[in-house]
């Protein structure tokens, strides 16, 4: 909500990507990879925002869009990068008391 709609396709792109990575190398290589996303970008955003935050000619650069992206990438990383991807064991229990069926009849024994 605070990214607008910035955020908003950021969020959903990266969380494609994210999918797409679970379904390929699994959960905890997509948790490593968007930990690893997160760390580069947010340390991407804060060296952009050092070079001169006061001192630029057009003022303060902290308000671009530039230095503000990597930072809310980092942000929709880390933020995906909690979420369970994958089936989790309580899920998977409840799935299977919902589905099951037996093989034959009771009343045909």
């Amino acid at each position: 909500m605070i990214g607008g709609p910035v955020g908003a396709v950021t969020t959903v792109v990266v969380s494609l990507l994210a999918v797409g990575l679970v379904r390929l190398r699994g959960t905890a290589t997509t948790a490593r990879v968007l930990v690893g996303v997160a760390g580069a970008s947010a340390m991407l955003g804060m060296a952009m925002l050092s070079t001169g935050p006061w001192r630029a000619p057009g003022g303060y650069v902290g308000h671009s869009f530039l230095v503000q992206f990597p930072l809310l990438l980092a942000l929709v990383a880390t933020g995906l990068a909690v979420l369970p991807f994958g089936r989790s064991a309580l899920l998977a229990r409840a799935s299977q008391r919902l589905t099951a069926r037996r093989a034959g009849s009771s009343t045909n024994a």
